[in-house]
């Protein structure tokens, strides 16, 4: 049976997927945005890569750096 982490990786990599996205369409650079969200571009990356899977505290904090909502974080089939 696979592991709970197999199981999330698609998820993971689709929403840093999404992130990436959406940050390109602010017209943001990774730096950009993790000085507007308050995180390292490091972190940025990790996220868009699919290598770092975000807490709900992070998620919010990059929405607002992106002026988008949740909503728009979790598109429908985003899974």
């Amino acid at each position: 049976m696979p592991g709970i982490e197999a199981l999330t990786r698609p998820v993971i990599v689709n929403f840093g997927q999404r992130v990436r996205l959406l940050r390109k369409a602010a017209g943001l650079s990774q730096l950009e945005l993790a000085r507007d969200s308050r995180m390292t571009a490091r972190f940025i990356q990790e996220i868009e890569h699919g290598r770092s899977n975000p807490s709900l505290e992070t998620i919010v904090l990059l929405a607002d750096a992106l002026g988008c909502t949740l909503a728009d974080m979790f598109p429908r089939g985003l899974e």
